[in-house]
C-alpha cells in the first residue's frame, strides 16, 4: 500500500509498522542527489514523522545496481557557486538530520553503488544492511571531484567507524566491498542476494546513540578514546597528508580538519559549519573544475560509446600469449559469452595460466560473487593450444606478447586465420602499417593498447587507419565498450598518445638517477604532482624490455628534439625488466618495493653534468626541479603531438592523459599548461633551457597552441 509518492521516490507501508521509502529516480537508471530529490525526501519523512502508524523505517532503491550515486554531477556543473553549493549542503543536512532524528529507527538496505552523499544518507540511519552483489561497493567518492562530504558525513563517520578509518575514506576515495565495509563497520550486517532470511537489524531494530565513538579494535581502545591519542593521530595523518597528497589538492586536507571538529566537540554544530564553508572554497579552485570536466566528459563518452549489442559477431576470440594481461581479457571474454582460444608456445606458461584462471573463478564462486554455474561454463569456454589449434574459425585475435616478434606472427596469422578475422596488436611499438607488411589481407589489421594494466586501465587506445574494413574499427570500439573501457581512437604511430607523451619524462627520469637523485625522489617528484604512478615504477610496470623497443620505436619520430638514452636496451640485456622478472629500477619482492643496486650503479657509471649543481639543493628543491623537467617535457610532447594531429583536439589528448595516469586534478598537460600561464611556463622552460639544454625549447606557435 502506497503511503506517500513523488517524483523520485515511494513510501510503502508494510506490515508490522515498518515504512518502506523506496529511491526510484525517474527516467533514470541510477539515483543521484538534487534539489528536487531533497524536496522529495524531505516531504516524505515530514510525512512519515508525522504518522503515528510506523515504528521502523526502511530505506532501499528500485534500481538494481544503485541505491544512490552521490550529488548529479549535471547538477553540480550548472550551479558550480560558493552560494549554492553551500545552500545545497545546508539543506541536505537538514535532510539527513531529519533522517537520524526519528522516533523510531530507520534501516537502509544497499543494494547496489551507495557513494558519495548517497552513503553520508545512508549512515544518516541507525542500521545499514550491505546486499552482496556485484555492483553494490561503498565510499566517499567526494574527493574525486575535489569536494568533501557535506551532509553531515564527516561528523557522522568518525562516530561510527572511529578516527583512522574515516580519515582513510574520506581523503582516498576507497572503494569497499560489502564485506570490508562489514569489517570496518560501515555495514552493520552483509546479506545475500536473494536470501529469505532477513538480517537481525531488519528484526529487531534500535536507535543508535550518536554522541559515542566505537571503541571495537584496541587502537580506537588505546588511542581514539582519549584527547591526548586522538591528537596523535591527527598529527600523523597531517604528516602523512603532506608527504603524499598530491599537490594544488585541497579537499583531503578540508576533511581532516572536518574530521578534526568532529572528533574535538561533542555536538556537531560547528562540524556541520565548517562542511558548508569548506564546499564553498572548494569550488573556486582549479581542482574542482578540472575533476567535473573530467567526471562530465568521461559520462558522455560512455554513453556515446557504440553499444555493446554489435559485438555479439565477436563470439570467438584468440588470444596470444599467456601475459597478464591475456588471463584478464580470457576472463572477461568468457564472462561476456565468448569461446576463447589462449595460444602460448610455453606450454609451462599455458599450464600455468589455466591454473590461475581455476584459481580465480574457483575464489570468486567461493565469496559468493560469482554464481558456480557460470564460473563452470566460463571455464568450459577456455581453450589452451601451444600449436595454433582452432585459430582458423575465430572473430578476433588478440596479440599480448610484446616480444618484438609480432610482425611475423601476424604473417603466421594472416594464413591460418580467415579474411573476415580482425587482428589486433594490444603493443604500441608496432604500427598498423608495419603489421600489415606481407599480409595477404592487410586491412583487417588495428592496434587496441590499454595505458598500463588491463584490469585496471580505463582507457583504450585504437588505431586503425582510414583505409581499413570498415567493421574492425567499429567493433574493436564495441569489444573495448564491452570491457568497460573508454575507447580514444588515435593516429598510428609508434607509442601512439599515452606514452609518447610520458616517453621524455622516462628519458628525464633516468638522467636525474645518473645525476644522483634517488630512484625513490624522482618518483615522489611525479606522484606529488598527482600522475598514479611516479616514471620509474611506471616503466618497472610496463617492462624495460617494452620501454626499450618503444625507445627505440621513437627515436627518429623525437629525432633531435630529446636524445633517449641507451641504457633502456642495457636493463633489458640484463634481464633487468621490472616487475615481471622482479627486478627492475625497484626490486620486487613482498610487498614493499626497495631500490634496485644494480639498476643505480648502471646508470650512475657516468654522472650527469647538473649533479654538482644539485648536490647542494635540498629535498623541496630537488623535488621542486625534478617535477619541473618531466612536467615541462609532457607538456611539450603534448603539443607536438597536436601538431602531428595524433588525436582529433586538445580536448580528446587531455581527457586521455587524465584517465590513464596523468594528474586528473590538474586537467590534462594543456589545461594544466594554459591554467599556469603561456607566460609563466615559457620562463620556465627559457630557464631549464638554459640549464639542460634544447630538449626544453619551445616550438614555434607553442604560446598560440597553449592557449588553444
Amino acid at each position: 500500500m502506497t503511503f506517500f509518492e513523488s517524483k523520485n521516490l515511494r513510501v510503502r507501508r508494510l506490515a508490522d509498522d515498518v515504512a518502506m521509502l523506496v529511491l526510484d529516480a525517474d527516467g533514470e537508471t541510477v539515483n543521484r542527489i538534487t534539489p528536487d530529490l531533497l524536496d522529495e525526501l524531505d516531504a516524505a519523512l515530514g510525512r512519515i514523522e508525522d504518522s503515528a502508524d510506523f515504528a521502523t523505517l526502511v530505506i532501499c532503491s528500485a534500481k538494481p545496481t544503485s541505491f544512490c550515486n552521490g550529488i548529479d554531477p549535471l547538477w553540480l556543473a550548472g550551479h558550480a557557486t560558493s552560494g549554492e553549493l553551500s545552500a545545497f549542503s545546508e539543506r541536505g543536512q537538514k535532510v539527513c538530520q531529519k533522517l537520524a532524528g526519528l522516533d523510531f529507527p530507520s534501516i537502509a538496505v544497499i543494494a547496489g553503488a551507495c557513494l558519495g552523499a548517497g552513503l553520508e544518507l545512508a549512515i544518516a540511519c541507525d542500521h545499514r544492511v550491505a546486499v552482496d552483489r556485484p555492483a553494490s561497493i561503498l565510499g566517499f567518492n567526494d574527493v574525486e571531484l575535489g569536494l568533501i562530504p557535506c551532509f553531515g558525513g564527516t561528523q557522522r563517520l568518525p562516530r561510527l567507524i572511529g578516527l583512522t578509518d574515516s580519515l582513510k575514506l574520506l581523503s582516498g576515495a576507497r572503494r569497499l566491498r560489502p564485506a570490508e565495509a562489514r569489517a570496518l563497520g560501515v555495514v552493520d550486517e552483509v546479506c545475500n542476494d536473494g536470501d529469505d532470511t532477513p538480517p537481525e537489524q531488519l528484526i529487531d531494530p534500535a536507535k543508535r546513540d550518536w554522541m559515542h565513538f566505537p571503541r571495537r579494535t584496541l587502537r580506537q581502545k588505546l588511542f581514539e578514546s582519549n584527547s591526548f591519542g586522538r591528537r596523535f593521530l591527527l598529527r600523523g595523518a597531517r604528516r602523512i597528508l603532506s608527504e603524499r597528497l598530491p599537490q594544488d589538492m585541497p579537499a583531503p586536507w578540508e576533511a581532516l580538519e572536518a574530521v578534526q571538529l568532529a572528533v574535538q566537540n561533542p555536538e556537531s554544530t560547528a562540524g556541520l559549519e565548517f562542511e558548508r564553508q569548506a564546499v564553498a572554497r572548494l569550488v573556486q579552485t582549479p581542482a574542482f573544475s578540472n575533476l567535473l570536466h573530467l567526471r562530465l566528459e568521461r559520462e558522455r563518452r560512455r554513453k556515446e560509446a557504440p553499444k555493446a549489442e554489435a559485438a555479439r559477431f565477436l563470439r570467438s576470440i584468440g588470444i596470444v600469449g599467456a601475459t597478464e594481461a591475456a588471463k584478464w581479457l580470457v576472463r572477461q571474454a568468457v564472462l561476456r559469452g565468448c569461446q576463447v582460444v589462449l595460444h602460448d608456445n610455453d606450454k609451462t606458461a599455458l599450464g600455468y595460466a589455466f591454473f590461475e584462471l581455476h584459481r580465480g573463478f574457483q575464489e570468486e564462486i567461493r565469496r559468493g560473487s560469482l554464481p558456480p554455474e557460470v564460473g563452470l561454463k566460463s571455464l568450459e569456454a577456455i581453450r589452451g593450444t601451444a600449436e595454433w589449434q582452432h585459430f582458423n574459425d575465430l572473430d578476433l585475435v588478440l596479440d599480448t606478447l610484446d616480444d618484438g616478434g609480432r610482425v611475423e606472427r601476424f604473417r603466421h596469422l594472416d594464413g591460418i586465420t580467415t579474411p573476415a578475422t580482425i587482428l589486433a596488436s594490444t603493443g604500441l611499438a608496432d604500427t598498423v602499417v608495419q603489421l600489415r607488411e606481407g599480409l595477404a589481407h592487410p586491412h583487417r589489421v588495428g592496434v587496441l593498447h590499454f595505458p598500463g594494466e588491463p584490469e585496471h586501465a580505463a582507457l583504450a587506445e585504437l588505431a586503425c587507419p582510414s583505409d581499413a574494413a570498415e567493421p574492425v574499427q567499429r567493433r574493436l570500439e564495441e569489444w573495448a565498450a564491452s570491457l568497460g573501457k573508454l575507447c580514444v581512437p588515435v593516429t598510428d604511430r609508434p607509442g601512439l598518445l599515452v606514452l609518447r607523451i610520458w616517453l621524455p619524462a622516462f628519458n628525464e627520469a633516468v638522467l636525474l638517477l645518473q645525476e644522483g637523485m634517488r630512484l625513490d625522489r624522482i618518483d615522489q617528484a611525479m606522484t606529488r604532482f598527482g600522475t598514479v604512478q611516479g616514471p620509474l615504477e611506471m616503466m618497472d610496470q610496463i617492462g624495460l624490455d617494452v620501454t626499450a623497443r618503444l625507445v627505440a620505436a621513437l627515436r627518429p619520430v623525437l629525432g633531435e628534439r630529446v636524445a633517449l638514452h641507451a641504457g633502456f636496451a642495457e636493463m633489458a640485456q640484463q634481464q633487468m625488466l621490472g616487475v615481471r622478472s622482479g627486478a627492475g629500477f625497484y626490486r620486487h619482492a613482498g610487498k614493499r618495493r626497495r631500490a634496485n643496486p644494480r639498476a643505480v650503479a648502471l646508470w650512475r657509471r657516468d654522472p650527469g653534468e647538473a649533479w654538482l649543481q644539485r648536490s647542494a639543493l635540498s629535498q623541496a628543491d630537488q623535488l621542486d626541479l625534478a617535477q619541473r623537467r618531466m612536467v615541462s617535457l609532457m607538456v611539450l610532447e603534448a603539443v607536438h603531438c597536436i601538431r602531428e594531429k595524433i588525436v582529433a583536439d586538445a580536448a580528446t589528448l587531455d581527457f586521455a592523459m587524465a584517465t590513464a595516469g596523468w594528474a586528473p586534478h590538474r586537467g590534462g598537460p594543456l589545461t594544466y599548461a594554459r591554467q599556469l600561464g603561456a607566460d609563466a611556463l615559457l620562463q620556465w622552460l627559457e630557464t631549464l633551457q638554459g640549464d639542460f639544454g634544447g630538449r626544453f625549447a619551445p616550438p614555434g606557435g607553442f604560446r598560440e597552441a597553449i592557449q588553444g
